[in-house]
This record gives C-alpha cells, structure tokens and sequence, in this order.
C-alpha cells in the first residue's frame, strides 16, 4: 500500500497485484476486497438508477469501474458506482462485467454482502 495521502491503492485480491485508483473524478474508493462481495439489500435494488453490462474482453476491472464512475456522475443524485465481473445468469453462460449508479446517501462495507461468484469489485463513492 501507498504513503498516507496517496492517490492509488493497491489492490486486495490476491490475483490482483495492480494499483488501483484511490479517486475518480470526485468519487472515492471504498476500501473493500476487490473478490468475493456484492451490493447488498442495503444498496440492491431499491437505489438503483441504472446498470450496465460489457462483454469482460472489453475492458479490464479499472478501465470498467471509470466507465461506470462517468455513467455515475451522469445522473443527479448519484452517489455510488459499483463495478465487477461475474456469470450472467439469463446468459448462456460466461463471465461478464456489470455496473450501477446508486442514490441515496453514504455508502459503506456493510453496505456489501459476501458473494464469491463477484470478482473485479471496485466500488466508488461521492460521499
């Protein structure tokens, strides 16, 4: 991990040894692990406001979870963006990435629920 103050994170999943953005565009990193949780009932569905899926070729977890802080910042009243890889269950089958804007106020780590299908996470906040 960085010196106090830095602007990147290095990231806690254990197959994952890239740095990862500690801020973008105003949104700050929740520090979670990146493998194994999910947006919990706290957050899902009730503060939706829009979500989004790529093919996982398309991107890699960090250039996902910009993509989806841009979408964020689109909506007024968006407060958190959250990002990850997981299996598209009304597919057939594969691994693919997926992305919401959330509302409502602060959002924390128990916030999330373990989910060991989800891999990637990386969860931005305005809050």
């Amino acid at each position: 991990m960085g010196p106090p103050n830095s602007d990147l994170v290095a990231s806690t999943a254990d197959n994952d040894t890239a740095v990862v953005p500690n801020e973008i565009n105003g949104f700050k990193r929740l520090d979670i692990p990146s493998d194994g949780y999910s947006a919990g009932r706290s957050l899902f569905p009730g503060r939706v406001m829009a979500g989004y899926n790529a093919e996982l070729d398309e991107y890699d977890a960090d250039s996902w979870a910009s993509h989806i802080v841009e979408k964020c910042r689109s909506f007024g009243g968006a407060t958190t963006a959250v990002s990850y890889s997981a299996i598209n269950s009304g597919h057939t089958g594969g691994r693919f990435w997926f992305g919401y804007a959330f509302s409502g106020g602060d959002t924390t780590v128990a916030d999330f629920e373990k989910d060991d299908a989800v891999h990637g996470l990386r969860v931005y906040t305005s809050s």
